[in-house]
């Protein structure tokens, strides 16, 4: 039974035409008594639905009206209610049937249905993680995992989500941080996740209302990563051309644009001018415009890279696209083996080089290749089965499958299909799934992974040599160029310039001191 609300209605219309009127509204239950929400009451093309706002207070109006007036404490509790009422108008930019099933869930939140193992199913539903990678949704899901174990293992008489108190969660940190050895930065992932979920689920609870107030803890355990010099940067260019051509593509997207690496993966053509020599894009993290020009290297590859059927939508690099929606963890790791080959140690973990046994296979460009192969199959004796065979799991491989993906598809052996591969390396003398070998040097440039205490816990974070030391590289020698903070801070896409100088500006002494000199006063000379 409702009570409407007509001292104020609002009238909008959805993206499909639909007009919708809102008012605020009371409700009585089956025996007549009022219930203790404010409701937003929707009609649409005269269908009617209804979503709780917030809970009244004080002393409602005895006729349990909307229209009517309680007393002061239930006035201000309808001045909450018109502000919740104005908030969903804002998010009514879709659809109306797809704001109708926000509606029900902010319903649900005053109702205790949200159960605690429907915590990461009901999050998720209200996010956007189709943009996010596999590996960001698998870490936020674990983390979910983990708050849900701890609540069936440690109280299991909450099962509904709005019953878990600040104290409850302040034990889960302090018992995952304890658990799992967690870093500062670690312990303010899991609260910030928290936050997410309350404030998605349940903002009126006890819960949120105490994680507002939780700070999060400072990151003083972490460092910032080394940059590279130019003569580092060019025998990494040299060895990764020799060793992993899409990470020396990708190598030389990084130096000389200074983008992060889900931007480089996902950088499409239709953010490339090359009639005015420039790349503009939104960068994922920071959502800010970034414009950078191109410096004659990533022009170069740029050329080669493009071919008149490529579409706006199309990614530059769609190996390394693919590689970051599925595990961007291995492109680290991939840059880390041509670290390891240049000279840098790995202290976390050895990287597993393979060096070959025939060191005179040629590394060639990939159309190069596909040239030698295919030459060399029609000069070979081989049958004309085996030829269609091994040309079969050639194209597939080359257009980017791997060998799983292949034996998946064609419905044979993974093994079978190496040793194809391995028969045309011999055949044409040029490296299709092998590299050459390669003599790994001692390790004297440094570490690529910070040290960890004996005790588990990270005393830093994050790689000393990663891919985000091409940024530090590309602002330091956009800085010796001449370009200054504001106008590389607006290239990049940084929100203020103290990110900038903060993170990524290390001069060393003898960059400063010829600095110094070079710009002495008329008055010093």
């Amino acid at each position: 039974m409702l009570r409407s609300g007509l001292k104020k209605c609002y009238s909008i219309r959805d993206n499909s035409g639909k007009t919708v009127s809102m008012s605020l509204c009371l409700k009585k239950d089956s025996e007549g008594a009022l219930r203790p929400f404010w409701y937003a009451r929707f009609v649409v093309e005269g269908m009617h639905e209804t979503a709780i706002l917030c809970r009244w207070k004080g002393v409602p109006p005895a006729d349990g009206n909307a229209d009517s007036e309680g007393d002061a404490e239930f006035e201000e509790s309808r001045l909450d209610a018109e502000q919740q009422l104005q908030l969903l108008l804002l998010k009514l930019h879709g659809h109306y049937e797809d704001f109708i099933n926000q509606c029900r869930l902010y319903s649900r939140r005053f109702e205790n249905e949200i159960k605690v193992a429907d915590t990461w199913k009901l999050f998720s539903d209200q996010q956007d993680l189709d943009r996010c990678s596999v590996n960001h949704v698998n870490n936020l899901k674990r983390m979910t995992q983990r708050f849900v174990d701890f609540l069936s293992s440690h109280h299991p008489e909450i099962t509904d989500l709005e019953k878990v108190t600040g104290a409850v969660l302040n034990e889960f940190l302090s018992t995952v941080c304890e658990e799992y050895h967690l870093s500062n930065r670690s312990y303010n992932e899991h609260l910030k996740l928290l936050k997410r979920i309350y404030e998605t689920l349940l903002p009126y609870s006890e819960a949120n209302e105490w994680l507002k107030r939780v700070s999060l803890r400072k990151e003083n355990d972490a460092i910032s990563r080394e940059f590279f010099t130019n003569e580092e940067l060019m025998q990494i260019l040299d060895v990764s051309k020799k060793t992993d051509l899409l990470i020396y593509q990708m190598v030389v997207i990084a130096s000389c644009t200074g983008l992060r690496l889900k931007d480089i993966c996902y950088l499409k053509w239709g953010s490339i001018n090359l009639e005015h020599n420039r790349i503009h894009l939104t960068t994922y993290k920071t959502k800010q415009d970034a414009t950078v020009g191109l410096w004659p290297l990533l022009r170069k590859l740029l050329d080669s890279l493009w071919n008149p059927d490529v579409r706006p939508e199309d990614y530059i690099l769609p190996e390394a696209a693919k590689q970051y929606s599925h595990n961007s963890a291995n492109l680290l790791e991939r840059l880390r083996k041509v670290l390891v080959i240049c000279g840098y140690e790995n202290a976390r973990k050895p990287c597993s080089v393979r060096a070959l046994q025939h060191s005179d296979l040629e590394q060639l460009s990939k159309e190069e290749t596909i040239e030698r192969v295919e030459s060399a199959l029609e000069k070979s004796d081989w049958t004309a089965r085996r030829r269609r065979m091994a040309l079969l799991y050639f194209r597939s491989y080359m257009k980017g499958l791997t060998l799983d993906e292949i034996a998946r598809n064609m419905d044979r052996a993974k093994g079978g299909i190496s040793v194809y591969l391995s028969e045309l390396e011999k055949l044409s003398h040029c490296a299709i799934i092998r590299r050459p070998a390669i003599h790994l040097p001692d390790p004297r440039k440094g570490k690529i992974m910070a040290e960890i205490p004996e005790n588990g816990q990270r005393a830093r974070r994050g790689s000393l040599r990663g891919w985000h030391s091409f940024k530090s590289s590309f602002v330091i020698n956009a800085l010796r160029a001449g370009v200054t903070l504001d106008t590389l801070s607006k290239i990049l896409g940084n929100k203020t310039v103290s990110v900038l100088f903060n993170h990524y500006v290390k001069i060393d002494d003898n960059h400063m001191m010829e600095a110094f000199t070079s710009k002495t006063p008329e008055f010093a000379q």
